[in-house]
């Protein structure tokens, strides 16, 4: 299957906004006490962030310009792929565990956190690389914005 690197940056950007609507959810679920499952929303996000990191690196792959924009992508979602399964598979059993696992239950939120900020660092680093080709006129991020439109 032959994708073009327009379509798969269409795609990574698709993903995002996937992930912004389910953080989104996420935080109106828990303050408005919707009741929709939070299982369910990480889940959808797992999804997106692995959608994410493959369009991302097809595209990365498949372009000039932008390699450390698509690369911090891709390797940012990647991280928060770990990020939320680190919280579905892990957070429920050892809350469940009580008082005699909190201190593996603070590590195990420690090590999700960190994975977390992690992968935003690198989403800022993109940010600063697009925003810096964007103001010196590179030739590559007009067809960044027109895939992503």
């Amino acid at each position: 299957m032959k994708l073009s690197a327009r379509l798969t940056a269409f795609y990574a950007a698709l993903c995002m906004i996937i992930v912004v609507f389910t953080q989104a959810l996420y935080m109106i679920n828990r303050s408005a006490e919707l009741g929709i499952d939070p299982a369910f929303i990480w889940m959808v996000e797992a999804v997106a962030f692995l959608g994410m990191t493959v369009f991302a690196l097809v595209t990365l792959v498949g372009r000039t310009g932008l390699q450390i924009a698509w690369a911090a992508i891709g390797i940012g979602a990647l991280l928060n792929v770990i990020q939320v399964a680190m919280g579905m598979a892990m957070f429920g059993p050892l809350e469940d565990a009580g008082d005699a696992m909190a201190p593996a239950f603070q590590a195990v939120l420690a090590g999700a956190f960190f994975f977390y900020f992690a992968g935003k660092f690198l989403f800022g680093i993109a940010a600063v690389v697009l925003g810096w080709a964007l103001f010196t006129g590179a030739p590559s991020i007009g067809k960044m914005v027109g895939a992503m439109s």
